[in-house]
């Protein structure tokens, strides 16, 4: 459900969406999958001809997004249609769920303000609760099956709801990584990851991240 939009068409195709709501599938609930105050993407105009999509920029302010997956695998977040569009060698190794962030495979600016993002596992019964959300990120191929991505993530409160509860916590990852997929290998390049008032200085190396972990990473605090 779309209440307002805005379309421009200078220097590509832009729209903007306001009081965005996307309802949960059938068997979820009445509840909705993602409501937004506004959504404004930046599309590139000559791979849209072609049926391909180039995101410029996509910003989502105040979204709230209720994660399910329930104890037989099915869950409300997994879009068949679009990951039908994903190029076969982004989602080898990939579960289901996660193939439809492939689907847009570069962006010069992501963001998201002022989110909360709740997610439930039924089977093991585990909440996540992420509130006060902002996400500020880019992702580039500079050549084929090779990625970088750099950003900052900030999180004002995050409540982990399982058998054993955890205090709530702040958490802030300022990060600059590179995933090779010919290689299967994903560096992280001077990291910083903060919780709480605890600082974290990660580097290092992750093989095969989407199958059999192995690691090598660099651990620093003053703390």
């Amino acid at each position: 459900t779309i209440v307002d939009a805005n379309f421009s068409f200078w220097g590509g195709v832009g729209i903007k969406l306001g009081d965005v709501s996307v309802s949960n599938p059938a068997g979820f609930g009445d509840g909705d999958f993602l409501a937004a105050e506004n959504v404004d993407v930046k599309l590139q105009i000559l791979p849209l001809l072609s049926g391909n999509y180039k995101i410029d920029r996509l910003v989502i302010n105040g979204p709230e997004i209720s994660l399910n997956k329930r104890a037989d695998g099915t869950n409300n977040f997994t879009f068949e249609a679009m990951e039908k569009k994903v190029p076969p060698e982004l989602t080898e190794g990939v579960t289901p769920e996660a193939k439809a962030a492939a689907f847009a495979d570069t962006f010069d600016q992501l963001e998201i303000n002022s989110g909360r993002l709740n997610y439930v596992y039924d089977s093991s019964g585990t909440r996540f609760a992420l509130s006060g959300m902002k996400l500020s990120t880019s992702l580039t191929s500079p050549r084929e099956r090779y990625y970088q991505s750099s950003g900052q993530i900030a999180v004002d409160t995050v409540e982990i709801d399982t058998e054993f509860p955890l205090p709530a916590r702040a958490v802030l990852l300022d990060y600059s990584a590179v995933y090779d997929f010919s290689g299967k290998l994903l560096t992280l390049d001077e990291t910083r990851m903060a919780m709480n008032n605890i600082d974290i200085a990660l580097k290092g190396e992750v093989a095969d991240p989407l199958d059999q972990i192995k690691s090598k990473v660099s651990v620093k605090s003053e703390k």
